[in-house]
C-alpha cells in the first residue's frame, strides 16, 4: 500500500496544516507513484468474477436509462459538506457517527437514484466519492485518539500503546471491514 499527504503524515509527522503539505504531496507523491508502478509490475492481473461484471453492467445500464432523479452535482456537494462539517480537525463520536449514517444513506438511497441526463460520469464519481468519504469517516470514528492536527474531542490524547498502527480497509463479502495493523 502506498499513500501520500494526510494519509501518510508526511516527513514531519501527522498532517501539518498550512502550505507545506502541497509541495510535500508533490515530491512524495511522485516517489510513491514510481514505487507503486514498480510494485504493480510484479503483481498478477486482478480479475473480476462474473457476479462483479454483471453488477457493474447492470449499474451502468440502469444509470443510462434513468431520466429523472437525484442530481449528481447535488450529491457531490452534500458529500463535501458532510466531510467539511464532521471530519475536519475537531471530531467526536457523535458527529462522526452521524456523518457515517448520512453517508450510508447517500450511498444507498441517493446515489442509486442519480439521474444520468448529461451526468453519466458524475454519477459514478459521486458513488466513488461517497465510498472514499465513508472509509475516511469510519477510520476516523474507529481511531479513538488525537493524533497530529486531528483532534478527537472525546479522546484528546495521543495513545501510542493502542494506536501506533495503521487502519486497513478491505471489502469482505460486500461489506467494508476495518482492521488495525502494527506499523
Amino acid at each position: 500500500m502506498f499513500s501520500v499527504g494526510e494519509s501518510a503524515g508526511g516527513p514531519h509527522g501527522a498532517d501539518r496544516l498550512g502550505g507545506g503539505m502541497l509541495p510535500m504531496c508533490q515530491v512524495f507523491g511522485a516517489r510513491a507513484g514510481r514505487h507503486a508502478a514498480e510494485r504493480a509490475k510484479t503483481l498478477t492481473t486482478p480479475t473480476l468474477d462474473d457476479r462483479q461484471v454483471s453488477h457493474l453492467s447492470d449499474l451502468a445500464s440502469d444509470t443510462l436509462k434513468r431520466r429523472d432523479g437525484v442530481d449528481a452535482q447535488a450529491v457531490k456537494r452534500k458529500i463535501k459538506q458532510l466531510m467539511w462539517k464532521s471530519v475536519l480537525v475537531a471530531r467526536n463520536r457523535g458527529t462522526l457517527s452521524k456523518c457515517v449514517d448520512e453517508l450510508n444513506r447517500v450511498l444507498n438511497v441517493d446515489i442509486p437514484r442519480v439521474c444520468s441526463e448529461g451526468q453519466f460520469f458524475d454519477s459514478f464519481e459521486s458513488s466513488n466519492m461517497c465510498q472514499v468519504a465513508l472509509m475516511i469517516a469510519k477510520a476516523a470514528l474507529a481511531r479513538e485518539e488525537s493524533r497530529g492536527s486531528h483532534y478527537r474531542e472525546d479522546f484528546p490524547r495521543k495513545n501510542d500503546l493502542v494506536w501506533s498502527r495503521s487502519i486497513s480497509i478491505r471489502r469482505n463479502q460486500g461489506e467494508m471491514q476495518l482492521t488495525k495493523a502494527k506499523l
